[in-house]
């Protein structure tokens, strides 16, 4: 192998001449390129092209391409292309492995390749290129945009690097890219001088960078990276020497050298000693130490050395550098003579001019400063031409003299121009100190010219308000002049109009030079065409001056408009003192700008709604009569006559509405009496009718107090009643109806209760009320009691009590009930004579009562059952006498057929399931006798017993 991981010592590779160095390639580099794949004799399977990166840092080779054509071909095609992916980077000092098209045969796989391709490449002659795009290459690639490596191979091929191609592989050997310009095949293989020194070198001649090795040996990304070559640097100079330099000033602009490295693997640190500084950058920053980064040394940057000496006399000093792995750092050594500054005498300008100064006047000054440093003795300035300064702006002269101690602060210095012809004015300031050497100067210029013509406006702008169609109040301005050669020509524009007089108007005004004694007022007015704004402008010219401008703004307001239908209102009749219903009328109103007043004539009202507050005059806001709005008029005569009025709609700049109003007062109506409703009255019928009472309210003559009032009353069923009244109750609103019902009658009747007061009908007033109401009474249920076996039975004996059916309810009243409480039948078992009554309801709730009387005997029958099955199914499990409950002294007894007792009891409770002292008595039959302990006659039978 060609390539291990070793390290071969540093110092060697220091020590190689800085040509040999100086080809080291920057870049991705084509390493080795195998066509034999496959074919006769070949060692592997495939084709492929192995890449090599021989910088210290990883290189991204996404998009990139490799591209192929045979050794005479003319074009590169897509067919002949791989393009390498994105995301894909070779490390530093890494290889990657792109395979290619297989031959026929399979001697041996590659080495995983990092990329797989389908190009075929020839075995002995071709031209391969890397390219840092997808782009396809001319048939003369290898100078190419874009091209980052280029190999012609063998004799053949057409197009190469440099002054030839490469010696020619075969199917059992590749070519492969020297590391030095002396590499061989002996040096480079495994144990070779070169081994494991990677394949950086690159001439760009194709012929002298690539050999045919003794081994094809393929190397992918996972390989043993190569080292990197010993760490130098280098300076460009050995020595600076600054000259002369003023004492405790740094030197301008400072001294530089270059500083270049390669194979850094670390900072790089530059030291300095003596009255010395260095930095990166040529305007700051300087120290006595700097540290570069490996790429800025890769870049070869400059340092820049200043000098500032301390003392006077000759300084040295030198700049070592260090960076880890460099084992002979470059020396720079310094030198240097610091001497005493010079005295200087600094203006802060060299120049001031001054522009246009009217003849035989003096200009406002201008100022500049003068600074000074290391003098020996004063500072004169003197000023030439027709010019003279000051130090403070109030004493000028041509000469002005300062103390050395006078800068210890900087100088102002003031300029003033005072022309006594026209044109150009030159002069100069000069600078005078002891031991200022090339002493400085300040070159003054100016201009004498006459005075120019000149026009002012006060105010430069004017607005106002109009209706369109008038004509606005005038406004005025001020029009001053000086040194006018000419007469003043005044234009206006838009709608607006000036005058010199204010009484005679015109778009256009000529003053005379003479008129500007003394300002000039002008008068402006605005005539409005149509809504909105309307802006204008007055000009003002003369000979050589400058032309002034008055801005004329103004806003057209359009004419309001009212409008109020319809007119005229009628009110017709009116009681006196009192306030009719209200009558309307629409207003509305377009290009209103402020509020609208509505004001009523004496007797008339006006309100915004119906049953808001009515007053003499009411406000709308332009808002408001955007819309049409409703106006409500009301009349409120105080007099029995006919009466007039308006209501006037006005706002500003409008013509007033007006809405005639008509009404007639009349004397005030008779008001109808008043009675609170009644209610309507359900009752049920009486046997024996008694009176009843309704309570009245309400009763009043209406809203005349002093009036009277009289009840009656009437109905449309007289015979409903017995009697039938109404009185009031003296001295009160109330009054009562008596009434009583006819005896067994029942039914409706509508009563009829009427007021009437003393205010007559008089205009269509009312003097009566009436006030209608039911009175139902409702008949009463007819109740009989019937018994399903008569008034006498046998104590013990149920019975039935029916009532009527049909009724809405029944209550029932007695003991020994059995059932059918709330219905219209009873079932009972009277023990004693006993009476029972129901009360019977009918659907509107009224009762009647009827009663019924049973007579009881004393004996009660016995009932016996004869079957006995006592097989728990609840039907016959035990022997049932009914009635044997009312005789607790009974006592029976149960006897075989042989006449043996197997049963008896006293007070029998109907509980015996045929058994004889708890054991089941045979199937078959069995005789009984029962004797009531009373004296009555016994009871006797028989009882068969059937078990399952």
């Amino acid at each position: 192998m060609k390539k291990k991981l070793l390290y071969l010592l540093y110092t060697l590779l220091f020590f190689m001449p800085a040509t040999l160095l100086a080809q080291t390639a920057t870049h991705v580099v084509i390493s080795e390129v195998y066509g034999g794949g496959g074919n006769s004799g070949s060692v592997y399977t495939n084709d492929f092209v192995e890449l090599y990166n021989p910088t210290s840092a990883a290189i991204d080779i996404s998009g990139w391409s490799i591209q192929y054509t045979s050794a005479a071909g003319t074009s590169f095609t897509a067919l002949n292309q791989t393009i390498i992916p994105a995301s894909t980077t070779i490390k530093a000092h890494g290889y990657f492995l792109i395979q290619e098209a297989a031959g026929t045969g399979s001697p041996a796989a590659l080495p995983t390749p990092d990329l797989i391709g389908t190009i075929a490449i020839a075995a002995t002659a071709g031209k391969v290129a890397l390219v840092n795009s997808s782009t396809l290459l001319p048939a003369t690639a290898s100078t190419t945009a874009g091209v980052v490596d280029y190999v012609g191979f063998g004799s053949t091929a057409t197009n190469f690097e440099g002054s030839g191609p490469t010696v020619a592989p075969s199917n059992s050997t590749s070519i492969e890219r020297k590391t030095s310009a002396t590499s061989t095949a002996t040096t480079m293989a495994s144990g070779g001088t070169e081994d494991l020194k990677g394949n950086g070198w690159d001439s760009d001649v194709n012929a002298n960078d690539f050999f045919v090795p003794t081994l094809v040996n393929p190397q992918n990304s996972s390989s043993p990276v190569e080292p990197a070559l010993a760490p130098a640097l280098t300076a460009s100079v050995p020595s600076l020497n600054f000259g002369n330099q003023t004492n405790n000033i740094p030197s301008s602009p400072a001294l530089s050298y270059t500083l270049s490295g390669t194979n850094l693997t670390a900072n790089t640190t530059v030291t300095v000693t003596g009255p010395f500084l260095v930095s990166k950058t040529a305007t700051g920053g300087f120290g006595s130490s700097i540290t570069f980064s490996t790429a800025e040394v890769a870049a070869s940057p400059s340092v820049y050395v200043q000098f500032t000496p301390t003392a006077t006399g000759a300084a040295s000093g030198s700049i070592t550098h260090a960076s880890t792995g460099v084992t002979s750092p470059p020396t720079v050594t310094l030198s240097g003579t610091g001497v005493p500054p010079a005295p200087t005498v600094t203006p802060s300008t060299n120049t001031i001019t001054f522009v246009g100064q009217t003849t035989n006047t003096t200009s406002a000054p201008q100022t500049f400063t003068v600074s000074a440093a290391n003098l020996t003795g004063g500072v004169t300035l003197t000023a030439t031409g027709p010019y003279t300064i000051s130090k403070d702006g109030t004493t000028y002269s041509t000469v002005l003299t300062y103390l050395s101690s006078d800068f210890a602060t900087t100088q102002t210095v003031r300029v003033r121009f005072t022309p006594l012809t026209l044109g150009a004015q030159p002069g100069t300031i000069t600078f005078a100190s002891a031991g200022v050497v090339n002493p400085p100067s300040v070159t003054l210029s100016g201009t004498g010219v006459v005075p120019n013509p000149s026009l002012s406006v006060t105010p430069g702008t004017l607005t106002f308000n109009g209706t369109v169609g008038t004509t606005s109040a005038a406004q005025t301005y001020t029009l001053g002049g000086s040194n006018l050669t000419a007469g003043v020509t005044l234009t206006a524009t838009g709608p607006y109009t000036i005058s010199k007089d204010g009484i005679t108007y015109s778009t256009g005004l000529t003053y005379l030079s003479t008129d500007f004694s003394s300002n000039q007022t002008v008068y402006v007015q605005f005539t409005p065409t149509a809504a909105g704004a309307a802006t204008g402008t007055i000009t003002h010219t003369s000979t050589n001056a400058t032309t002034q401008t008055v801005t004329l703004n103004g806003t057209g307001v359009a004419i309001p408009v009212l409008t109020a239908t319809p007119s005229p209102l009628a009110f017709g009749n009116q009681v006196v003192n009192l306030t009719s219903a209200p009558q309307t009328f629409t207003l509305s109103g377009t290009n209103l700008t402020v509020n609208t007043t509505v004001t009523a004539s004496a007797l008339f009202t006006v309100s915004k709604t119906a049953g808001g507050t009515y007053t003499s005059s009411i406000s709308y806001t332009p808002t408001e009569l955007a819309t049409a709005q409703t106006v409500y008029v009301a009349f409120s005569p105080t007099a029995i006559a006919a009466a007039t009025g308006t209501v006037t709609v006005a706002t500003t700049l409008a013509t007033s509405q007006t809405v005639n109003l008509t009404g007639t007062g009349i004397a005030p109506l008779n008001t109808a009496p008043t009675l609170n409703a009644i209610s309507d009255i359900a009752i049920c019928a009486a046997a024996t009718p008694v009176q009843q009472t309704i309570a009245l309210s309400g009763i009043t003559p209406g809203i005349e107090p002093t009036q009277s009032t009289v009840l009656s009353i009437s109905s449309n069923n007289a015979g409903l009643f017995s009697s039938l009244g109404v009185f009031p109750i003296q001295g009160t609103s109330t009054g009562q109806i008596n009434y009583t019902i006819a005896s067994g009658a029942s039914g409706t009747a509508v009563v009829t209760v009427t007021v009437k007061d003393n205010g007559g009908t008089l205009n269509g007033g009312v003097d009566t009320y009436v006030r209608t109401f039911n009175i139902t009474v409702n008949a009463l249920p007819t109740v009989s009691i019937t018994s399903n076996v008569g008034s006498t039975i046998t104590k013990g004996v149920s019975a039935q009590l029916i009532a009527p059916a049909g009724a809405a309810s029944y209550v029932w009243t007695g003991n020994d009930i059995v059932s059918g409480q709330g219905t219209s039948v009873l079932n009972v078992r009277p023990k004693v004579s006993q009476s029972y009554s129901v009360t019977v309801a009918n659907a509107s709730g009224c009762t009647t009562t009827q009663t019924f009387a049973f007579i009881v005997t004393s004996s009660f029958p016995l009932i016996t059952n004869n079957i006995l099955t006592p097989d728990g199914d609840g039907k016959n499990d035990t022997w049932i006498i009914k009635n044997i409950d009312y005789y607790p002294s009974s006592y029976v007894r149960v006897v075989d057929k042989a006449g043996k007792i197997v049963f008896e009891a006293n007070g029998y409770q109907n509980d015996w399931a045929g058994t004889y002292h708890g054991t089941p008595l045979a199937q078959g039959t069995y005789y009984y006798v029962i004797d009531l302990g009373s004296g009555a006659a016994k009871y006797s039978g028989y009882i068969t017993l059937i078990r399952n």
